[in-house]
């Protein structure tokens, strides 16, 4: 075999592939996008409006001692491909009629009666948002470190909810990152930072096209999290 017969490795193919591969790789890894304050409309056709700062600084040390002490905090049991977990965070629920129930991950909650402080919280709501929906429940949340945290989901649920949603988390105590994900591309990623009153809401075809979570962070100290939403059908499970 001569010289010229020799299989020669290619000085340009190879460099070339694992430069899209690290391209590939790099895309995987996109990060988030950072959450701006007011409205985003995202892609497809999915809103969120965020208020960081629309409770005072006395209002705001007030509500998160209140919901301390005025929430009858429980930690739930839940059945994930048929094993039994705690979840990760305190919770509960409240509404304004007890007929207001909902199941998820083999359970069925049944609401107890709004907290003052909760009631306050809506109230406050209803003057950022004069347009919106006439909010019946709320799902409380409370992570007590950052080992707590919620996954990756949607909260669409038509029978209960509508077609598109309008749902409003308010958070207090620590701050903790929101990511959203798009379903379409979940490399498509978008942050906000969540604590000491700031209000995000989620509407337009959020809940069909985006999905969002809560991730564990290293060091987060205690968070609230109270989420509203109007339930259209009373009874559905």
């Amino acid at each position: 075999m001569t010289h010229f017969d020799r299989p020669v490795a290619s000085p340009i193919l190879r460099p070339h592939v694992v430069f899209v591969a690290a391209m590939s790789e790099k895309r995987k890894r996109r990060e988030p996008a950072s959450g701006r304050e007011g409205r985003t409309a995202l892609a497809d056709g999915a809103l969120i409006d965020f208020h960081r700062r629309p409770f005072t600084a006395d209002a705001v040390g007030a509500l998160t001692d209140a919901l301390r002490r005025e929430v009858p905090w429980t930690q739930r049991t839940v059945t994930v491909f048929g094993k039994k977990h705690l979840e990760p965070r305190l919770q509960c629920y409240q509404a304004d009629d007890a007929s207001l129930v909902y199941k998820y991950s083999g359970l069925t909650i049944v609401p107890v009666a709004f907290s003052p402080c909760v009631l306050a919280i809506r109230n406050r709501l209803f003057e950022l948002f004069p347009g919106s929906p006439r909010y019946n429940t709320c799902l409380l949340n409370r992570y007590r470190n950052g080992d707590d945290s919620m996954g990756w989901h949607t909260d669409q649920d038509v029978a209960r909810y509508g077609q598109d949603p309008h749902i409003a988390s308010v958070s207090f105590g620590a701050e903790r990152t929101f990511r959203l994900r798009r379903i379409a591309d979940e490399g498509e990623k978008v942050d906000y930072v969540l604590g000491g009153g700031a209000v995000l809401v989620m509407h337009g075809t959020t809940q069909r096209t985006w999905q969002h979570s809560v991730p564990k962070q290293k060091s987060a100290l205690e968070r609230f999290n109270l989420t509203f939403r109007h339930i259209i059908a009373k009874g559905v499970v």
